[in-house]
């Protein structure tokens, strides 16, 4: 395997450029998991459906994730948490919570 002979450049945790790194890597990040998961849902019922019953809200490191559909649900989470497993980034299962709303709409 070949090295490169130039430095990596690292940004560790507490300096004033590791947060604006994340909040860009994780904004791309769902993003692209917005697009696979509303794309497949779109072919079952609609794009419009498909966000009538997935509601998310992201903040730095924090997230919310709502939906009528235990199984669109569970499988969007699998989709994210590959998507940041990508690029190094890992869910903390311990802080992970999932519930599913039992009302028509969010």
């Amino acid at each position: 395997m070949a090295r490169s002979s130039t430095p990596t450049a690292v940004v560790t945790q507490g300096r004033p450029l590791s947060p604006k790194l994340f909040n860009i890597m994780v904004d791309a990040i769902v993003k692209e998991w917005l697009h696979q998961v509303l794309s497949a849902n779109k072919a079952e019922s609609g794009i419009g459906t498909a966000i009538r019953y997935f509601v998310v809200l992201f903040y730095a490191d924090d997230g919310y994730i709502a939906s009528t559909d235990p199984a669109m649900l569970q499988d969007s989470l699998h989709i994210l948490i590959a998507l940041f497993e990508r690029v190094g980034l890992l869910t903390n299962t311990s802080k992970t919570k999932a519930e599913t709303c039992m009302d028509r709409k969010i």
